[in-house]
């Protein structure tokens, strides 16, 4: 059964396929007529309403909405005793062709609208194909944006590439966490506890089979490895620990 209720609908079936058009919104207006799906407001000791998809509200799965008070928010929700949970899949295709390498599978945007009513994204997280696309394979990468002041369009912070390095100020990480940031101030990593139990500390920990560790310093536009000899301490394993100068001669070995 289709209500209209202060408009005007069509609805139509082909036996397989229900379609529900709304009305134009008129000469002159951009934005067409909306589709709404208005679940029963709870009241009393009876519960909100519900749209179902595959099956009755409160049974199976269930797509909600709400706006009240302060609390916005569309809910996506299995009910069953299984351990499974709801998948939000995006899913990118190319009619008779594999995906290619830079397509963007999908987004997921994050906006706000100015007094003229004009909205605009503050932040985007991105998966992007790359690599080579195969059956049952899609290498991508994971792009986190946000907008600074004066900037219309989101600008990638951090990426996650499908090699699971992590790069924050680089689309390109050289190593399993690479951090720049170019300005003509110091870049620094914090690592900060504010905490005042006796065991509380602060620190960079590291580990490896071999228990050798290495703490190097090079100039900006080197390559990884350039910093052999620009180890300012190293630690090997049945060997103790050495502090060495940036240059190659002159250094201070500690045992």
């Amino acid at each position: 059964i289709l209500h209209v209720n202060g408009g005007t609908a069509a609805a139509a079936t082909n036996g397989r396929n229900i379609t529900l058009q709304a009305q134009n919104a008129g000469t002159g207006n951009q934005q067409g007529g909306n589709i709404l799906l208005m679940p029963g407001a709870g009241t009393g000791t009876g519960t909100r309403g519900a749209v179902g998809i595959n099956g009755v509200p409160g049974t199976h799965y269930i797509l909600y909405g709400a706006a009240y008070d302060s609390d916005q928010y569309v809910g996506f929700e299995q009910r069953s005793n299984s351990t499974t949970s709801i998948n939000l899949n995006l899913i990118k295709s190319r009619p008779g062709s594999n995906i290619t390498s830079g397509d963007i599978l999908g987004d997921i945007g994050f906006y706000g609208r100015d007094v003229n009513g004009d909205a605009s994204a503050g932040a985007r997280i991105r998966a992007q194909s790359t690599g080579t696309i195969a059956p049952w394979q899609t290498p991508a990468n994971l792009l986190f944006m946000t907008s600074p002041n004066g900037v219309t369009i989101p600008v990638e912070r951090m990426r996650i590439t499908s090699d699971g390095d992590v790069g924050i100020g680089t689309t390109t990480p050289a190593a399993v966490l690479d951090v720049r940031k170019d300005q003509n101030i110091a870049t620094l990593v914090h690592v900060t506890n504010s905490t005042n139990a006796a065991t509380s500390h602060a620190g960079f920990s590291a580990a490896s089979n071999l228990a050798n560790f290495s703490l190097t310093a090079f100039p900006s536009g080197s390559i990884l490895t350039d910093f052999r000899d620009r180890t300012v301490l190293n630690a090997l394993a049945g060997s103790g620990i050495d502090v060495v100068s940036q240059t190659v001669a002159g250094h201070t070995r500690f045992f």
